[in-house]
């Protein structure tokens, strides 16, 4: 296993640890960099539980030392309270992360594991990588490499051992893939944080060979400098679904459904799912051939271009607009269900703001996604009796993902109206 480097996103390599657990699935070695490398010698002590306990009880607190008169500010703005920091005394201190790791590392059966572990650091001055192994790291200087490891200057300070300073591995290596070959791997998972930092030439070529499983996140992990519980829980519920989706128990890619669910949805109902087609304008064998509908299609087209099931694609689009949970498992009923409350709920919001005179400055946060969709979704079900169509061409063009969203929505309640109401069957 390859855990990359991301702050507070590390969260999601244990919800990954923990799917693969579930499935037996033997780990011989781990590697990490950064906030991987503390995951990775949780990995190797072997307990799960410890390892969400730990990340379900982080906060920005328990990370670092926050003075009494700058705990506003890091509730407020976190990377403000980091440059305060960083000008302060070059670096937050997380002294507070020490010793909470002090609390959780088990010496005894880190070293009495038979996983193997690496893990890759920076050496000031001079910026030279050092890659370090268990069988090199005595028992009383683990803790400390480890950490080293996760010294994101310039957010963190240094940190020094033994007269020598250390920064954070991502300097050189933010998913140290090749560290995991040059350790004897010839399979590897490699879990993407999507963050900032160095990787190599040698590793990007890994990276995409067939032996090399990437598993990163459709969703954003959220800032990877702010640690707090809800995001901690959401981002191991959605690394779990994830590798278990990547090892076939479900499919999707924004969210978690059962195998077949769009093979049955398909066979079942291809009355909806050819409206589905012409309200999208997704004829491709005249698509082509009219520039302006190419056009037209475009911004379509990029919105689907990673689904090979359009019926996917935009119910996957809809429940991303109307905000639907990515952490739970679904059927297609299950799906369309919590899309109704979700869309129902934006349709109450909707009415409370038209009831209510709104200042000008107001009126730009009433334009966001869900709202343009709805609105989308009540003049197009109004058209579709009297087959206008051409009228919302320059919708699909300008807001494709509202207009996607408006389109499923259209195909669960044909009829205008409230949404609290039974939806069609898809």
């Amino acid at each position: 296993m390859v855990f990359s480097g991301g702050g507070a996103r590390g969260a999601y390599e244990i919800g990954v640890w923990q799917a693969l657990i579930e499935e037996d699935y033997p780990i011989d070695l781990v590697v990490g960099t950064s906030v991987g490398a503390i995951n990775a010698t949780l990995v190797v002590q072997g307990d799960i539980e410890c390892a969400k306990r730990l990340w379900m009880n982080l906060n920005n607190e328990i990370v670092v030392a926050v003075p009494e008169r700058q705990r506003k500010i890091i509730e407020r703005n976190v990377l403000r309270f980091y440059t305060r920091q960083f000008v302060q005394q070059q670096g937050a201190d997380y002294t507070p992360l020490k010793n909470l790791f002090i609390e959780n590392l088990d010496l005894k059966r880190f070293y009495a594991s038979p996983i193997e572990f690496g893990i890759v650091t920076a050496e000031l001055p001079g910026l030279r990588r050092r890659n370090l192994l268990k069988t090199y790291i005595p028992p009383e200087k683990l803790m400390d490499y480890v950490l080293a490891s996760a010294a994101c200057y310039p957010a963190f300070q240094p940190y020094v051992i033994d007269d020598m300073t250390y920064i954070d591995g991502g300097y050189f290596s933010i998913m140290p893939v090749e560290l995991a070959k040059d350790m004897g791997a010839t399979e590897y998972i490699a879990v993407d944080l999507k963050t900032m930092g160095i990787v190599d030439r040698a590793a990007k070529k890994l990276l995409q060979q067939d032996n090399c499983l990437v598993v990163r996140s459709a969703w954003d992990l959220g800032n990877f400098m702010d640690f707090n519980e809800i995001t901690a829980r959401r981002n191991i519920r959605l690394g779990y679904l994830d590798m278990r989706r990547m090892r076939g128990h479900f499919e999707g890619l924004y969210y978690a459904f059962a195998p077949g669910t769009f093979d049955h949805a398909l066979a079942s109902h291809r009355r909806h799912v050819k409206l589905l087609l012409r309200w999208m304008r997704m004829d491709l064998s005249r698509e082509w051939k009219n520039p302006y509908r190419r056009l037209n299609a475009m911004p379509l087209l990029r919105q689907l271009k990673c689904y090979d099931d359009l019926f996917m694609g935009a119910a996957e689009t809809c429940g991303r607009v109307f905000g639907v949970d990515p952490g739970e498992p679904y059927t297609l009923a299950e799906f369309n269900q919590a899309l109704r409350e979700k869309a129902a709920e934006a349709q109450a919001e909707q009415a409370d703001q038209n009831n209510r005179p709104t200042p000008l400055r107001k009126l730009r946060r009433r334009l966001n996604s869900r709202q343009i969709a709805l609105q989308l979704w009540q003049t197009m079900a109004t058209a579709r009796a009297n087959r206008r169509f051409a009228r919302f061409r320059p919708a699909a063009t300008l807001m494709p993902k509202e207009f996607i969203a408006a389109i499923y929505l259209m195909l669960l309640h044909p009829v205008p109206g409230r949404l609290n109401r039974a939806p069609t069957e898809v």
